[in-house]
């Protein structure tokens, strides 16, 4: 072998083996994310984090978490604890439509929308659920139309596999 080849081999052999490390490293981490997240399948797992969440925030910042809880307690089927805690969601947006003199349109707007699509569904355990399964199939359809979706091998997450 000639010296300059034994050179290359070596100069290679030592980027690579760093590179390796970082790779196994980086592949460890997300092993560790994905195991994280398939806690989340379980709605009492999720339910206490998101309520974590929500307790760790001051009142004045709390807005879509109190929303997510609401619907992850109907969805669970905690109709009178989500009912609670939408009320609140819905106060705190209604008094959100002025940052001192700056009107903030879209609050108004998604009250309203509240009003017409999700208070109507709030009238028993079974129709809020329902609701809220509808409002996940919706996005889900929205996605998968999408081409970059298109193009990844997938399967469903049916919420029906799981005691809803």
């Amino acid at each position: 072998m000639l010296p300059h080849n034994k050179i290359i081999k070596t100069t290679v052999k030592k980027f690579l083996e760093p590179e390796k490390l970082f790779q196994e490293k980086l592949a460890k981490k997300a092993l560790e994310k994905v195991d994280e997240y398939r806690k989340f399948s379980d709605m009492d797992y999720a339910k206490s984090c998101l309520q974590e969440q929500v307790d760790k925030l001051p009142e004045y910042r709390r807005f879509w978490e109190l929303y997510n809880l609401a619907m992850l307690c109907f969805l669970k089927g905690d109709f009178e604890e989500g009912k609670d805690i939408f009320e609140h969601y819905m106060q705190i947006l209604k008094d959100s439509f002025y940052s001192g003199d700056c009107y903030i349109e879209w609050h108004e707007q998604f009250y309203n929308h509240c009003i017409e699509n999700i208070l109507c569904h709030l009238s028993s355990k079974e129709s809020a659920q329902q609701m809220v399964v509808d409002m996940i199939n919706r996005r889900r359809k929205y996605f998968y139309e999408k081409p970059s979706y298109k193009n990844m091998s997938k399967e469903p997450y049916l919420i029906s596999n799981y005691n809803v």
